[in-house]
């Protein structure tokens, strides 16, 4: 069973499962599409396809962590940040490192390397530079990846994505130089300029990405972070859909099976 997300898109589901049916993951056919959606109502306009209930149990569910800059400003989050937090982003501007935006495939690639040793320490799943380069040629207009250096010496940097319709962008993939001292906490800084930009260009959403719910409660370390900086929860609705044209005739089957012998129970009760 290979599963393969995609964004909750109504009129876009439909035709993305008929693409997928029949195309392989490896040397193994694509069983199940998994959409997810900010908007309940996504799904429900999906009549074509049977639907399970993903995710399987309330352990593996996941909300979006969000900051609404319509309601908090850059200025209003600096407000809430400890001492502390605030010499630790300063720091890096006092002692000269300065954010710089990729421009050259060569900057993508220092970009990566940095990115594919922080995944490695963190045990993450670490997508090819293939993956990387896609999003580079297809999408340069949607895309901004900056780089937090000094000299030679490069702290870290981040992949964000821009989506202008609805004023918002998406930090998405996030680089860090783990040698640094520990003095010195890069993603802060950089996530806090990040912050700054899109309130200068007119954004009003910063999406941090997942966290499980479970999580949630501030147990995460990374949780915490995102709330520190103004995030919160919000809901991704998701569901499974299954690209076998035999099985989903034989899930319609079994739901009218179960539905007819309901019908005839409660019949049976009344009788």
């Amino acid at each position: 069973m290979y599963f393969c997300g995609i964004t909750g898109i109504p009129l876009a589901i439909p035709f993305v499962v008929d693409q997928l049916t029949g195309m392989e993951n490896g040397t193994q056919p694509i069983s199940f599409v998994c959409p997810a959606s900010l908007h309940r109502y996504t799904f429900e306009s999906i009549t074509r396809y049977p639907q399970y209930p993903y995710p399987f149990s309330l352990d593996d569910w996941e909300e979006n962590m969000v900051l609404d800059l319509s309601r908090s400003s850059p200025d209003a989050i600096w407000s809430t940040f400890t001492k502390k937090k605030r010499q630790g982003i300063r720091r890096f501007e006092k002692d000269g490192f300065m954010i710089t935006e990729a421009r050259t495939l060569e900057d993508l690639y220092r970009f990566y390397q940095l990115h594919e040793k922080n995944i490695t320490h963190i045990e993450g799943t670490l997508r090819p530079l293939s993956h990387f380069v896609d999003i580079w040629n297809t999408m340069p207009d949607e895309t901004r990846i900056t780089s937090l250096s000094r000299g030679s010496v490069v702290a870290g940097g981040l992949l964000t994505l821009i989506d202008t319709q609805h004023r918002s962008v998406t930090l998405t993939y996030l680089s860090l130089n783990r040698d640094l001292p520990n003095a010195y906490t890069p993603s802060h800084y950089i996530l806090w300029e990040a912050i700054g930009w899109a309130w200068e260009h007119g954004f009003r959403r910063v999406c941090f990405g997942r966290e499980y719910h479970e999580y949630l409660d501030g147990a995460s370390p990374r949780c915490r972070v995102k709330r520190d900086f103004g995030a919160e929860s919000e809901p991704i609705y998701s569901t499974m859909i299954s690209t076998s044209r035999l099985l989903s005739m034989g899930i319609r089957s079994r739901k009218y099976l179960d539905l007819s012998r309901s019908v005839r129970a409660r019949i049976r009760k009344q009788g």
